[in-house]
């Protein structure tokens, strides 16, 4: 039967409300009497009908909401990349959480009494989108009435880094039907055009409790670092190279440590080893001064966020050129401000002196590190940012049409076409001793149910199987394995169990795609006037859903 679903409505008490309208003459006059930068960007996101961070009134208390998060498995990244979980954890208190990790987690479907008011896509799971059609992790067509958003992450090409495509990204979020989306970066009226989806800028947050557990431990013996910096290094960030060597070039102790290090030789003594959370805000408290610059596309990464709430160590930060500042003049807009929470330097040659300055005058030091506390415990914590994320998201759902939906599978050219019958799971140490194994064209380019069906159909195979598909591998947007077969195998031991093999690997095709066990189809003789029993819905017609749902 029908899934009840209860639509997420916004009373007025809930409600940012209050917004009007600004036109671009305004901005104009405002630039002309010098209102500031923040106000610009204010009424820059209030022309595009959007909410700024630094905003959200002291006295909003956010309704509390059943959430669904869809999220990769994040407990190994989170040991390096800790915002996967800071901002689910910030999430969690404040709603009542559902978090899928595999077809037995009854957060929808039947037998579940989750029926949540909203689905928010984790920054882990939006991270690597390559595709249009990328899986979503649950039937859409059968809640398009769920409002959902996406924590949009990496929204940045870099050929080294395996992150995702911009432009997937935005035709993703459009094509599952996302109310609005969230980027750490100042891009975000620029994603909104391109995505049709509106996009508000999320700086990232920090731990406030573990960063400033320290905070007022100052003198030699607690502070025997003058200088210090971590993070990724190497040919994708030229500036830090050149920092590392302007900092070793001084006559002052120095902690410094890069991933490009850590990915030596990990037995070697000398070699730099990762800290654990803990043993790193205990570093960085131990450290006067610690230097940190922006990453691709001008991001304002973690670092900047876990010195300023340290309550020990002075912020020394890159300022962005002029040439970037045009394009993208609010890199560190409503963050902090230069010589009252950070101090910046101006380029390589400024560095020194900056740096010296601050070591010789303690007690400038200290007002700074002071006032930058204060700043991170009002405004950059997760649990802040939890709020704006909830606050914003009511604000998008409250200006969606009542009576429309959020979701409409899209209509293709042409019907796709499929022979193919679903048989079950299979163990893969039963697989046929002749198989192998189909080869992608790139690394990305692993298969669905109907791509491996076509391929295994030109080779006059009768069967075949995926692999690996969707949630299994903690990496949702991953596609199978393939492998065709002339016959099916005579299994030795008792089938595995469906919810081990049944994961989607796209939006629009939610045959069974394999996962830690095969999903394993036949193929018809005839090729002509193929049945639709494990078609995809791209057509409009009514989706084949797995025989189990998240």
């Amino acid at each position: 039967g029908k899934q009840s679903q209860r639509r997420l409505e916004v009373r007025p008490a809930m409600s940012p409300g209050g917004l009007r309208p600004v036109n671009r003459g305004e901005l104009q006059v405002a630039d002309r009497v010098g209102v500031g930068l923040s106000a610009n960007r204010r009424a820059a996101d209030l022309a595009a009908g959007l909410l700024s961070f630094d905003q959200t009134p002291a006295d909003f208390v956010p309704p509390r909401l059943k959430v669904l998060w869809i999220e990769d498995s994040t407990h190994h990244y989170c040991q390096q990349w800790s915002y996967y979980c800071d901002i689910k954890a910030a999430m969690s208190r404040l709603h009542d959480m559902c978090t899928p990790t595999d077809t037995r987690t009854l957060c929808l479907g039947p037998g579940s009494r989750f029926n949540p008011d909203i689905a928010v896509v984790g920054p882990h799971y939006a991270s690597n989108v390559h595709r249009q059609d990328a899986t979503l992790g649950f039937d859409r067509s059968a809640y398009p009435r769920l409002p959902l958003v996406v924590l949009q992450n990496k929204m940045y090409a870099w050929e080294s880094e395996l992150a995702g495509q911009v432009a997937a990204k935005l035709d993703w979020v459009r094509a599952i039907g996302a109310v609005a989306a969230f980027t750490f970066l100042t891009c975000h009226h620029e994603f909104s055009n391109r995505s049709g989806v509106p996009h508000y800028w999320m700086p990232f947050g920090v731990d406030t409790r573990l960063y400033g557990q320290h905070a007022g431990e100052f003198g030699p013996a607690a502070q025997p670092f003058d200088v210090g910096f971590t993070g990724a290094s190497g040919s994708k960030y030229p500036m830090r190279e050149a920092i590392l060597r302007t900092i070793t070039a001084l006559n002052v102790s120095a902690y410094l440590g890069t991933w490009s290090q850590a990915m030596l030789n990990r037995a070697d003594a000398r070699s730099w080893k990762p800290l654990s959370r803990k043993a790193y805000a205990a570093q960085l408290a131990r450290t006067k001064i610690w230097v940190s610059t922006t990453g691709p596309k001008n991001i304002v990464g973690t670092r900047f966020f876990e010195v300023l709430a340290s309550g020990t160590t002075l912020l020394l930060c890159n300022r962005p050129p002029a040439k970037v500042l045009q394009s993208s003049p609010w890199v560190y807009d409503g963050l902090f401000e230069d010589g009252v929470h950070a101090v910046l330097f101006d380029g390589l040659d400024d560095l020194p002196s900056k740096i010296l300055r601050f070591l010789r005058d303690e007690p400038a030091r200290r007002r700074i590190v002071a006032a930058a506390v204060a700043l991170a415990r009002s405004r950059h914590s997760w649990d802040e940012r939890a709020r704006f994320v909830t606050r914003a998201s009511l604000h998008a759902i409250a200006k969606h049409p009542p009576r429309k939906v959020y979701y409409t599978p899209p209509v293709p050219r042409r019907r796709p076409k499929s022979n193919a019958t679903f048989v079950g799971c299979l163990h893969p140490r039963e697989m046929p001793a002749a198989h192998e194994w189909l080869k992608p064209r790139t690394r990305l380019s692993w298969f669905t149910a109907s791509t491996c069906e076509l391929q295994c159909h030109r080779r006059n195979q009768s069967a075949f199987a995926l692999l690996g598909g969707g949630f299994s591998n903690g990496m949702a947007h991953r596609l199978a394995k393939c492998s065709c077969w002339n016959e099916l195998p005579v299994p030795h031991a008792r089938p595995p169990p469906l919810h081990t093999c049944d994961f989607s690997c796209t939006l629009y095709d939610l045959r069974p795609c394999g996962g830690t066990s095969l999903a394993v189809y036949t193929i018809g003789k005839s090729s002509k006037g193929r049945s639709r029993r494990a078609g995809s819905h791209r057509d409009g017609a009514a989706p084949v859903a797995p025989h189990h749902v998240l």
